[in-house]
């Protein structure tokens, strides 16, 4: 593993594709359904 700087935000799904190319786009999904759930928790 390489040290990493801001992979773990996973911002820049590019640099972070040679661990795996959807895990940056499953992070965004993650993120939008922790939204959308929350909201409509209310």
């Amino acid at each position: 593993m390489q040290p990493t700087t801001t992979s773990t935000t996973a911002h820049t799904p590019a640099t972070t594709s040679t661990e795996s190319p959807g895990f940056g786009i499953g992070a965004i999904a993650l993120a939008l359904l922790a939204v959308v759930f929350l909201s409509r928790r209310e």
